[in-house]
């Protein structure tokens, strides 16, 4: 059965903290291990997971900012979290089909992307990188903006490395990396020093972009792109896009979804039809001098 991706990154249970819970863990001072998102107390904390408990009290502190907060307070802080990310995704979409949003083989190459793929540390790194580039995030409400995504972020990340423990210890670390970076990226803006944020920025834009680029899915589709080109050469090779989709789940076992090929294919034949309307004007106005 195809998977939905865009519908899956904005439902409730991708959204919801499935091992712990951030306020309860942390509200009350003097607590020392992680209260589950069910409500009771957790194991005893070991080296592994104390590391992560510590990330995350910083984070709920820096969150808080000393002050006595209510949940209720908190939830809006994640429902707020999950609307920056959405309309980042779609400001994304729009940048990437204008192709200013650009990962890059090692020859050069663009590597086009489908922003329902790309994870939350991905949209706020690249979002973060590229109104820097323009200067908004100067603005104090940007500023403020960022380093409280990141810290939203970093609980979510030790989220998924508790998850990661009991499924995959390799998973476990990268969330673990990824709840640090988080809180340091946060720190980082607090910090009010230029350098030290074009250092994080920079860092967390470059991991983002190699994460995008090893991902196999995205590497799949510049292929199934070159498949598309052959075809637009030969059109009888191919009764349709539903005809062209499977034939390309055939060839690349990375790909899950044939309704997603098809929505690739009408987005090319889309951005083709503007590049042929945009030399036909050009032409025009050339024949007019």
């Amino acid at each position: 059965m195809a998977i939905d991706f865009d519908a899956w990154a904005r439902s409730d249970a991708a959204r919801r903290f499935h091992c712990f819970d951030p306020y309860m863990t942390y509200a009350k001072s003097g607590n020392d291990r992680f209260v589950q998102a069910n409500g009771k107390l957790g194991k005893e904390l070991n080296p592994d997971t104390e590391a992560l408990f510590r990330i995350g009290e910083e984070a709920f502190a820096r969150l808080s900012q000393g002050e006595e907060i209510s949940e209720d307070e908190f939830k809006n802080g994640c429902s707020s979290y999950w609307e920056w990310i959405d309309d980042f995704r779609t400001l994304l979409g729009e940048l990437n089909e204008q192709g200013r949003v650009l990962a890059q083989t090692n020859d050069g190459q663009p590597v086009p992307f489908d922003i329902a793929r790309i994870d939350e540390t991905q949209v706020i790194s690249i979002c973060w990188q590229r109104f820097s580039a323009g200067g908004s995030v100067k603005a104090g409400d940007a500023v403020a903006a960022f380093r409280e995504l990141f810290l939203f972020h970093a609980l979510r990340e030790i989220d998924n490395a508790l998850i990661g423990m009991d499924l995959d210890g390799r998973e476990a670390v990268v969330a673990a990396v990824g709840a640090a970076n988080a809180l340091s990226n946060a720190i980082a803006i607090e910090s009010g020093s230029e350098k030290e944020q074009e250092m994080r920025r920079n860092m967390a834009y470059r991991g983002a972009m190699e994460k995008l680029k090893r991902d196999p899915k995205q590497a799949a589709k510049v292929r199934v792109k070159e498949c598309w080109n052959d075809w637009q050469k030969k059109p009888t090779n191919y009764k349709g896009k539903s005809a062209f989709a499977k034939d390309m789940m055939a060839k690349f076992e990375e790909l899950d979804s044939q309704a997603v090929i098809t929505r690739w294919c009408g987005q090319w034949e889309k951005d083709a039809a503007n590049s042929t309307l945009l030399v036909e004007c050009l032409l025009c106005l050339q024949g007019a001098h």
